[in-house]
């Protein structure tokens, strides 16, 4: 098992929209692992930046914080 710092988990209900964020230039720098269809670990303090480009993409982003 590996922990990291300073890293959050998205997670889509259809694979397309991790394929429609990552056809986005700024998506190189927040991007760290896709780790399965519908699952990537980004940066935690790009978080709201993925939401933002989200919402902008007409999804309706729903951020968790425990």
């Amino acid at each position: 098992m590996k922990l990291h710092r300073h890293v959050a988990l998205l997670e889509v209900s259809d694979s397309k929209i991790i394929d429609a964020l990552a056809a986005t230039p700024e998506w190189a720098h927040q991007y760290l692992h896709r780790i399965s269809d519908t699952a990537v670990v980004v940066q935690v303090d790009q978080v709201e930046t993925i939401a933002a480009k989200l919402r902008d993409l007409g999804y309706l982003p729903r951020v968790i914080e425990k």
